[in-house]
């Protein structure tokens, strides 16, 4: 019997540091969470979407129901900073209670380089998000400057616009600029 309740004991405690072990506490706004939140309502509710798009001084307009909100808000999720690598790599600052500020340290070369998040005052959810994500190598070099709006609408907090502009230069063709905007229709 005493073999017994040391085995469950030993099991309890393992187990409940293996839980411990693999959630890794939030430094940062959980902005996985609310996109993730956002990417299941949207996939449900499949909304129209007015979405321009300009590249190579190409330019097209398409309204469409169809779309992959896990691929089109994707530069979202890499905008997250609560990963491991990125816990002690970013200034803080919080001008005010709704307000959330992250710069990457000078000493840092992250691909974030901005992230900042303003709280509606009523709902507490994320009104304005914009994020800078940037890559440069001695072969390449890209910016990402991602803007995303939510509001109220029909007694949900939802995703109303996003805007994605940057662009991508190898070393040896031109910088290519491009440009998307979506307007969701709910």
């Amino acid at each position: 019997m005493y073999r017994i309740c040391l085995c469950i004991v030993v099991f309890l405690v393992c187990a409940s540091c293996a839980t411990d072990a693999t959630e890794v506490p939030k430094k940062y706004y959980d902005l996985q969470r609310f996109i993730n939140s956002q990417i299941e309502l949207l996939n449900r509710a499949k909304p129209t979407v007015e979405k321009q798009m300009r590249a190579a001084g190409a330019a097209e307009q398409v309204l469409t129901a169809n779309i992959d909100w896990g691929k089109e808000l994707e530069l979202f999720l890499q905008a997250d900073l609560n990963k491991a690598a990125f816990q002690a790599s970013y200034n803080v600052a919080r001008p005010d209670s709704l307000t959330y500020q992250y710069t990457l340290r000078a000493t840092e070369k992250l691909p974030v380089k901005s992230l900042h998040i303003c709280l509606d005052s009523a709902s507490g959810q994320p009104a304005l998000v914009e994020a800078l994500l940037a890559v440069e190598n001695k072969l390449y070099r890209s910016e990402k400057k991602i803007l995303l709006r939510c509001g109220q609408t029909k007694k949900r907090w939802v995703l109303q616009s996003y805007q994605i502009s940057g662009f991508q230069k190898l070393v040896l063709t031109d910088q290519k600029n491009f440009e998307i905007t979506g307007v969701v229709k709910h």
